[in-house]
């Protein structure tokens, strides 16, 4: 008689175990891709924020060469990684300029846009 429900009960326990980590999943914070364009880079590290990860120098470089428009390129490499991140905000922490190379660290962060709106006024206290 145990061994009948043997089978049944393996499933059962997998289609739950199954559910549960797919649930896991989706709350540990799989973000959707965004475009660069979406990602804004501010001067206030929004602490209320989800925090993403950190970009930095050693895993992540986003630099170009001095020239026309070399500071936009770099921002953009920097808002398209966090994009594919799912992040929204960048926070720049570091700025290195080493023989005419531009290079960022940044946290990133998902802001809602109550937050956003919370962060501007911040910074525009600040002025």
């Amino acid at each position: 008689m145990l061994n009948k429900n043997l089978p049944r009960l393996t499933i059962a326990a997998f289609l739950l175990s199954s559910s549960l980590s797919f649930a896991a999943d989706e709350k540990a914070g799989k973000r959707p891709k965004l475009k660069w364009k979406e990602v804004e880079v501010v001067d206030t590290e929004p602490k209320a924020c989800e925090f993403i990860e950190k970009l930095d120098k050693d895993s992540n470089m986003f630099f170009t060469f001095s020239g026309k428009g070399f500071k936009e390129k770099a921002l953009r490499g920097l808002k398209k990684k966090a994009g594919k991140k799912g992040a929204n905000t960048v926070f720049i922490t570091d700025k290195m300029i080493i023989q005419d190379v531009l290079n960022y660290e940044a946290n990133t962060y998902f802001c809602t846009p109550e937050q956003k709106a919370a962060l501007s006024k911040t910074a525009d206290a600040g002025k």
